[in-house]
């Protein structure tokens, strides 16, 4: 009867252990250095010299993400305490005091006065030109606070070998920092969810139609955002936060096989009330050399922000030879984009000649673009650095005139080996070529 009674008692605890495996779990980040080194990383990038400068209580591991915000395993570093996210959202104005001021890497950014900041910072090792991790941010401040002013900040501070720093914590093909006051359910709600109760909102879904050709269709389809999660008026998701972004990409261009350093930080503004998160994905630090590499979701659902549907398609030709109705600005090349020296800035005259170039990529739909970027003769690895700035300056800007993504093709040079004054300026460039 013993044996019975532990047998029985032991299936028990196996089912119970089972069922609390299966949900969302966030504990204190143990041994941070070993797993920052081990676990961040995905491939191509060595990481080393892992510090921590925050609360213990504020770094976490988090587990069972996946039905909350598409990534199941990652860290998390919180203005408050990291384990107070588990759980349903019965407190809507979470708050942990951990009385640090913001530390001295926030002032790249702003400055406001900060509180309870944590930040984590490593050195890397990329393998290839760029750099890649996935991250969501989560903020007790949603959604009443979005307009306050009083904005928690987040941080990717990437310091290149020369020295300079770029915050990678922006919205995507923008400059416009990550924020509650930039992501939330009026302002950019197709990278929001919400998770608190909410006055119903209106969001107008607006729709963007577009040609695409394959070797047998032409097809117009429709582009509209999915703002679903942006617009719900109640709680829904096992997590103590108000609300959440969706997940979002961190990239930059790197130098392969040189030193770098990446500063992941977090801080109440304003006082210490009302925390925030980020939740990076474990695994999700890549090195890779493609600028439109994706990673975890947003490669396993390649409409994860929107959903595309076919308003009409026309079978054509396996094979087109000429294009007697395309427009004849089709075929006009653009001019070469001039830089000033050592400055990746796109001047008023380059803007004005982008937004020419867009136009002309919109009426001609099957036009691809290859961008080569060039810089004056100084230091060859500088060079290319660069030069490789100034021709992803132009691929941004031309994302945000609505060109695709897929449509514009990056290339860079270093020119080290011209020295003439003719030569160099005409080095200090961007070559624009449609094919």
């Amino acid at each position: 009867m013993k044996i019975i009674w532990i047998l029985c008692w032991s299936c028990c605890a196996t089912l119970l252990i089972g069922q609390k495996g299966n949900t969302f779990q966030v504990k204190r980040l143990k041994k941070i250095k070993q797993k920052i080194r081990q676990d961040l990383k995905g491939f191509g990038v060595q990481i080393k010299n892992v510090r921590y400068k925050g609360k213990r209580r504020a770094i976490g591991e988090f587990w069972n993400g996946d039905a909350i915000f598409q990534m199941s395993h990652g860290i998390v570093l919180s203005t408050g305490v990291a384990e107070d996210a588990q759980g349903n959202n019965d407190i809507t104005s979470k708050t942990g005091v951990n009385r640090r001021k913001g530390q001295a890497i926030f002032k790249t950014t702003t400055n406001q006065k900060l509180y309870d900041a944590a930040v984590l910072q490593f050195d890397f090792y990329p393998n290839s030109d760029y750099i890649s991790f996935n991250f969501v941010f989560a903020s007790e401040d949603y959604p009443e606070l979005s307009y306050s002013g009083l904005n928690d900040i987040l941080i990717f501070i990437l310091t290149l070998p020369n020295g300079e720093k770029v915050n990678l914590a922006h919205l995507p093909n923008s400059n416009h920092p990550i924020s509650v006051a930039t992501i939330n359910p009026t302002t950019h709600p197709q990278y929001y969810i919400n998770n608190s109760i909410q006055s119903a909102i209106q969001v107008e879904n607006s729709v963007d139609t577009f040609l695409e050709t394959n070797s047998t269709h032409q097809l117009l389809l429709t582009r509209s955002w999915n703002m679903e999660q942006a617009i719900t008026a109640t709680s829904l998701y096992p997590i103590q936060y108000d609300g959440f972004t969706k997940v979002l990409q961190a990239q930059s261009n790197v130098i392969p096989h040189q030193k770098h350093r990446l500063q992941i930080g977090i801080a109440d503004h304003g006082n210490y009330i009302f925390d925030s998160a980020v939740f990076i994905e474990m695994e999700s630090l890549h090195s890779h050399e493609d600028s439109s590499f994706q990673a975890g979701i947003l490669k396993r659902e390649p409409n994860y922000y929107y959903t595309i549907d076919t308003l009409s398609q026309t079978r054509i030709r396996p094979i087109i030879i000429d294009h007697p109705t395309r427009p004849s600005i089709c075929l006009d090349q653009p001019s070469d984009l001039l830089f000033s020296y050592d400055s990746p800035n796109l001047s008023p005259t380059n803007q004005s000649l982008l937004k020419q170039l867009s136009q002309q990529l919109h009426q001609c739909p099957d036009l691809k673009l290859r961008v080569v970027g060039y810089a004056a003769a100084k230091d060859n690895r500088y060079n290319r650095k660069l030069s490789r700035e100034r021709a992803e300056r132009v691929k941004i800007y031309l994302i945000e005139q609505g060109i695709a993504n897929d449509r514009i093709e990056v290339n860079w040079q270093g020119d080290g080996s011209k020295t003439t004054k003719k030569a160099l300026a005409q080095n200090r460039r961007v070559k624009l070529q449609i094919y």
